[in-house]
Formats: C-alpha cells, structure tokens, sequence
C-alpha cells in the first residue's frame, strides 16, 4: 500500500482512522487539554493516522454512498 497514491475510498479510510484517533487525542486528560499546542496535538494525530492507516488492510469499514452518509459516519466516528 502507497500512502501517497491512495483512491477515494482508501482516503475515505484514511478520514475514518484520522477523526477517530483525533477524537481519542481531543479527550485524553494531557493531550487533550488547552496548555498542550494545536499544532502539536494535529502533528502527533497525523503521525499517528500515517502508522495506523496501514495496519487497517484487511479491516472492513462502513461504506458511505455520498457525501451525506460520510458526514454522518463522521459524526459517529467523533462519539466513539
């Protein structure tokens, strides 16, 4: 897997794993607090995102048809 050459559905992945892991990074005690930088905290989500992503290869995730089924998917991404 390229992670530079990615087709929408794998970028759809990619936003799947990218607000889930910003949602855990946005309610952690130390991480998630407003002393800790945003640049810093998006830094580490992204690094984070880019080792994850593709450990995921055989993993199924939700499907969403159009633009509002994945905002919706988002959205629960970021109530996990």
């Amino acid at each position: 897997m390229d992670l530079f050459n990615l087709n929408y559905a794998e970028m759809e992945k990619f936003f799947f794993v990218f607000i889930r892991i910003g949602a855990m990074f946005l309610y952690a005690p130390i991480i998630g607090s407003a002393s800790a930088p945003a640049k810093v905290k998006i830094s580490l989500i992204l690094v984070m995102s880019f080792l994850i992503f593709p450990l995921l290869e055989g993993i199924p995730l939700p499907q969403p048809k159009g633009i509002f089924s994945f905002g919706i998917h988002m959205l629960s991404e970021l109530s996990i």
